[in-house]
Formats: structure tokens, C-alpha cells, sequence
């Protein structure tokens, strides 16, 4: 932005007085306009650097070096594109085939710790939806969670404006993921249950937190396993106890053992205590099916505890969201 000012300094310089009198009005206003353009990127860039970086003071970004808003700004329009993809039709090469390169953005230590801001400009173009990069990618391969199900996030949950049912379970699902809540989600299969909780599982992962998704009959038979073959039982229930977010699909058709549902009880009742978020998918109709298909004596507290941090939805009509969806939900429940 200052080469703009420079430029036009030097035109003032080449001008007779009579010019420089003539013209004195527009190249202040051309040089307002300029510095006002120069302040407003580097408004918009230092708010970027605030959000991808919080509590970093700003500081370490405004006397680096690599403080070039144009650049980092270009950062943030790629980051933008990559963040509406979610690994769909990618737009990416098409907005660096000029400089066939991309910003990437980036805080670094000097070997007396202290913070700096580095712009990297590289050929490659990963997608950076992509669940085996990053840290996103380190909690997603720890979740339970399969591949193709990386793709089942609030975006990709499209229905009908008619169908209010799953118009309001959305909703309520982003609005747990949103206030890290807890939700019963209920209907029959096929109705998108387990894809609006792995939305929210995919929404704490973005956000740092690690979930952890599980069917639930699975889940038991894993911690059965643990304790039939010495493995890491301990483990394994600190796993299930302690994520930040739990999912537990497909509640009420567990292989139920009155020892199989106290494991489950003990890590719910703990969730509970703890103020973690857990979300539930189930076929039932309502709690009282629920403990009606179940060990009511320990159902009807699990379910209760569930209930008192967050809310019980139920999708009763709604035609088979699997066939609707095709690929994109073609396993969702």
C-alpha cells in the first residue's frame, strides 16, 4: 500500500506549481483513500490472527515481520474456502492458479520462547478437511469413528423445509454442540439420528475437544473383552468416562447383563457429576419404551441424569433419511 503513496508523491514532485495546485486536492484525497484501505486490512487481518490465535497478544503479530495483511488476508479467504468444502468440490486450485502457491499462517518459537508470526507460501494444496492431518485428525483417529462419516456434519444434514421434525432435531443438535450439552435423540432407523450426533462429536473435535463415538452394544462388548483378557479395563473406562464428548449410538439394544449395564451406569453417572456432554441415539419412542426394552432399575436413572442436563427429541415423522441422503448418509441411522 505505501508503493501507492510513494507513486503518487513522486508524480507530485514532476508537476509544475500550477499542477501541483490543480491536482493538490485529489492526490490528498487519493492518499486518505489509500491509508484508509492500508488501515482497514490491517483491521481485518489482526481480527483473522485474534481468532485463529487466541490470547496471543497482539504484539507478537503487529512487530513481526510477517505482518503483511494482503497476505494474511488471502490466508483467510483460502481457510474460508476450505472451511464451506468440508471435502466436497474443491475450489482451492482454481483460487491460487495465478500463483499456483497458498499462504499458510502460523506461530512459531524462537529458542528463547518467544512467539512469532511466520507466512509460509507453498505449491502444495491439501485439503485441509482432511481427518488424517492435523489436530483435528489426531482426535478424529482416536474417536471411533469411520471415514466416510467425516462428511456427516450439520452442513451435509439437508431436508426438506416441510419435514419439521428433523428441522427441530437439527436445531436442538446444534444447539447442544454450540452449549456442549447433553441429548437423547429418539426415532426409528434411517431417520438421521446418528448423523446429527456425529455432527456433534465432528463439531467438538473442530473445536479442540476430543469425542468419542460408540455403538453402544460394542462399547459393552469392548469392556467385556478388556476384562476377560487382562487388558486395560482401567483404561479403557477412563477413555469412555473422561472424553469431552461422548456418543453413545443405537441405546436399548445392548446384549443387557445386569454387570454389563452397571459399566454403563458407572460411566454416565460420572459423565453426570462431571458436567460432560454426552449424546445418546435410540430407536425407542420414549423413555418409558426405553426402560421397558432394558433394565428399568438402571435404566430409568441413566436416562434421568441424561435428561436433566440436556433434552429428549423425538423424530416421528420423517421419511427414511438414507435414501434421501444417498452417499452422503447412505450408513446414518
Amino acid at each position: 500500500m505505501n508503493a501507492n503513496i510513494d507513486a503518487i508523491v513522486d508524480k507530485i514532485g514532476s508537476m509544475s506549481g500550477h499542477d501541483v495546485t490543480l491536482h493538490s486536492q485529489e492526490v490528498l484525497d487519493r492518499i486518505a483513500y489509500y491509508k484508509a484501505k492500508e488501515a482497514s486490512e490491517k483491521g481485518a487481518a489482526l481480527s483473522y490472527l485474534r481468532a485463529k490465535f487466541p490470547g496471543v497478544p497482539d504484539s507478537v503479530f503487529t512487530d513481526s515481520d510477517s505482518f503483511r495483511a494482503h497476505d494474511i488476508m488471502e490466508a483467510c479467504k483460502i481457510e474460508a474456502i476450505c472451511d464451506n468444502c468440508n471435502g466436497g468440490k474443491c475450489e482451492l486450485p482454481d483460487r491460487v492458479r495465478q500463483r499456483n502457491s497458498r499462504p499458510f499462517v502460523s506461530l512459531e518459537e524462537d529458542f528463547r520462547g518467544e512467539k512469532f508470526l511466520i507466512i509460509r507460501w507453498t505449491n502444495e494444496l491439501p485439503c485441509r478437511f482432511n481427518p488424517l492431518t492435523g489436530d483435528f485428525g489426531r482426535m478424529f483417529r482416536k474417536s471411533g469413528l469411520t471415514k466416510f462419516q467425516v462428511q456427516q456434519t450439520f452442513k451435509n444434514f439437508e431436508v426438506d423445509k416441510n419435514t419439521l421434525d428433523l428441522l427441530n432435531a437439527r436445531e436442538k443438535a446444534a444447539q447442544a454442540a454450540r452449549e456442549g450439552s447433553c441429548l437423547i435423540i429418539a426415532g426409528k432407523a434411517g431417520t438421521g439420528k446418528t448423523h446429527l450426533a456425529v455432527a456433534i462429536a465432528i463439531f467438538a473435535m473442530k473445536q479442540g475437544k476430543q469425542a468419542i463415538f460408540r455403538v453402544v452394544s460394542e462399547m459393552l462388548n469392548e469392556i467385556w473383552e478388556a476384562i476377560a483378557t487382562n487388558g486395560d479395563f482401567f483404561g479403557l473406562m477412563r477413555t469412555f468416562k473422561e472424553a469431552e464428548c461422548l456418543v453413545l449410538d443405537d441405546f436399548g439394544k445392548e446384549n443387557i447383563t445386569n454387570a454389563r449395564i452397571s459399566y454403563l451406569h458407572e460411566i454416565v453417572d460420572y459423565r453426570y457429576r462431571h458436567g460432560l456432554q454426552t449424546i445418546v441415539t435410540t430407536n425407542a419412542k420414549s423413555p418409558e419404551e426405553l426402560s421397558h426394552w432394558s433394565n428399568a432399575e438402571f435404566i430409568t436413572p441413566i436416562i434421568s441424569r441424561l435428561e436433566e442436563q440436556g433434552e429428549w427429541i423425538t423424530i416421528t415423522n420423517a421419511d427414511d433419511f438414507r435414501s434421501k441422503k444417498g452417499k452422503v448418509s447412505s450408513h446414518g441411522k
